[in-house]
């Protein structure tokens, strides 16, 4: 019997695509917004903050808005949460908030969500990177215009993820 033996590097390529193409079951999150580094901020924005409730246990949050500069001011305008993969390399999904001007953006595919109005606005392919997935998804959730970003997540993923954010309406 023969065996075939691939180079380290395109094992490594193989295994990470291999990875990604069964993506992890979204499940119960620990309760991130329990976290010391949510907390100092959490009840300063000037708009309802939502934390997502399904996300892979084994996310790593990074919060990149509010800096720590902004934490000390009175209301905080845009919280910036990115969740990265388990060994902190790829984001995952980027999710912005920040208080609502009342509109959605027009452009991309209307969808419902738990009663509520969204836009989904798909990834276009590019010359380099022909085969893409993903997009950003937005909504309006009483005074807070929330929107998902990720390149790695299906926009199913991103309907599930925002799921876990909004309340029965």
């Amino acid at each position: 019997m023969k065996f075939f033996i691939l180079p380290p590097l395109i094992s490594v390529l193989l295994l990470n695509y291999i990875g990604y193409s069964n993506k992890e079951k979204m499940s119960t999150a620990i309760h991130l917004d329990q976290t010391p580094q949510v907390e100092k901020f959490k009840d300063k924005t000037d708009f309802k903050f939502i934390m997502p409730t399904k996300l892979p246990k084994d996310w790593i949050l990074e919060i990149k808005e509010p800096t720590e500069e902004s934490k000390e001011s009175e209301k905080i305008q845009l919280v910036r949460l990115n969740y990265l993969d388990k060994t902190d390399t790829y984001l995952m999904v980027s999710i912005a908030e920040t208080k609502s001007n009342g509109k959605l953006d027009d452009f991309g595919e209307n969808l419902k969500i738990k009663g509520i109005n969204a836009i989904f606005q798909k990834l276009l392919p590019t010359e380099k990177y022909k085969e893409v997935t993903g997009g950003t998804l937005m909504w309006i959730q009483g005074d807070t215009l929330i929107s998902l970003f990720s390149s790695r997540l299906s926009k199913a993923e991103l309907v599930q993820i925002a799921e876990s954010m909004i309340s029965e309406q």
